[in-house]
């Protein structure tokens, strides 16, 4: 639970296609002949692509917010090797009991489009703010960017250059918006959970309490049916990060903070400020990254550098809004039936393959964002849904 990263990978090579923003992609999803427009190319000057920074949908279920590289024409003359995934994404968002949508999302199908040495980077981020939405805005326009130009050293980078990267992007927009929230007196902060997929390889950093989960099967059986049949188990790939982990709060004592239990959450103080917050790493808080030796919340992100095998099925990225209501296994057990049922539906309809495969990670992120809200979530609702398909 501290600042070092777990442990180490090496990057393999993607091919993907292009970045979108989720008002672009709904309108073009409704109009015929999307498959085509999707397959031109877009300039670098349309790509700081925030999910829906302003005019949040407050509706209950999510419709579809980007569309994905299943087309092999989409790429011509290229053919996905076996050992790397296939990518759908399936986007779901809700206020919930809230007043305001504070969430934030980020959705880039290829970091090229903004650094050509990136090229095939899938980009995915869950920003979750608190005290106002100003913070979550600035991370979801300022992060990727700084990220891409950050990571010059192309897809062959190293896991420890890119959590190196992380670190060093995550302090740096920190405090680019801490400087804008000392002039105009704000105390907006925000959590995130950042996705950098290169191929079979997926690269973690969080702050907070978004978290991410993977989908992964247990030890194969002999036969790809079997395996298929199997049921998938949580992996976790975030830390969240609360005030009473022993870690933290020594961190947070060690500044001249405090951690207090105030019905039944723990939560980080000041010494001489009115500000508390349930979580011990954010982006912001300027009133709590000014503690007399440092920070007391931090923005230093956990990280985690994962190998994708054939085992592994999808990875859920989402705010607290379903975390404080369903486990992680739960979570994992909901998605798997419902993309049994998905498929199944896509096997008897008329749609292609390609289209069916796509529904599937859009039907996910919606029943897991209904479920949240029946079981009584009281906060905002953000679900990221990465489906990977893999070739036989």
């Amino acid at each position: 639970l501290g600042d070092d990263g777990a442990e180490a990978s090496s990057l393999l090579p993607h091919k993907s296609i292009s970045a979108i923003t989720s008002q672009r992609f709904e309108a073009e999803h409704r109009a015929a002949g999307k498959e085509k427009r999707l397959s031109k190319k877009s300039s670098p000057r349309e790509i700081p692509l925030v999910g829906e920074l302003s005019n949040p949908a407050e509706r209950l279920i999510g419709s579809p917010t980007i569309c994905s590289p299943w087309e092999e024409a989409l790429v011509p003359g290229v053919s996905q090797p076996p050992s790397e995934p296939l990518v759908a994404i399936g986007a779901a968002r809700a206020r919930g009991r809230r007043q305001y949508m504070e969430d934030r999302h980020v959705i880039v199908q290829d970091l090229g489009l903004i650094d050509p040495r990136l090229a095939g980077t899938q980009y995915l981020c869950v920003l979750d703010g608190h005290g106002g939405s100003r913070c979550a805005d600035f991370m979801a326009a300022d992060l990727h960017p700084r990220l891409a130009s950050d990571m010059s050293t192309t897809g062959a980078a190293s896991a420890d250059e890119v959590r190196t990267a992380f670190r060093r992007c995550f302090a740096a927009s920190d405090s680019a918006f801490l400087q804008v929230a000392q002039l105009e007196a704000l105390a907006d902060g925000a959590t995130a959970l950042c996705l950098l997929l290169h191929g079979a390889v997926a690269h973690v950093a969080n702050i907070g309490d978004t978290r991410a989960v993977l989908a992964r099967r247990p030890e194969a059986p002999q036969t790809e049916r079997a395996m298929r049949e199997r049921e998938c188990e949580a992996v976790r790939l975030s830390v969240d990060h609360k005030p009473d982990q022993l870690a933290e709060r020594s961190r947070v004592e060690a500044r001249g903070g405090s951690v207090k239990i105030l019905n039944g959450c723990a939560r980080v103080v000041g010494p001489h400020c009115p500000t508390m917050l349930a979580v011990s790493r954010a982006f912001g808080d300027r009133p709590l990254k000014q503690g007399a030796d440092g920070p007391l919340v931090s923005n230093v992100p956990h990280f985690t550098s994962v190998h994708l095998t054939r085992r592994d099925r999808f990875v859920i990225l989402a705010s607290d809004g379903l975390w404080d209501v369903l486990e992680d296994d739960e979570a994992v057990r909901l998605a798997s039936e419902v993309s049994k049922n998905a498929s199944a539906y896509g096997s008897r309809s008329s749609v292609s393959s390609t289209e069916a495969r796509k529904l599937i990670p859009q039907a996910v992120a919606d029943a897991l964002l209904k479920r949240a809200t029946e079981l009584g979530s009281a906060d905002n609702i953000t679900v990221l849904v990465v489906w990977l398909e893999w070739e036989s």
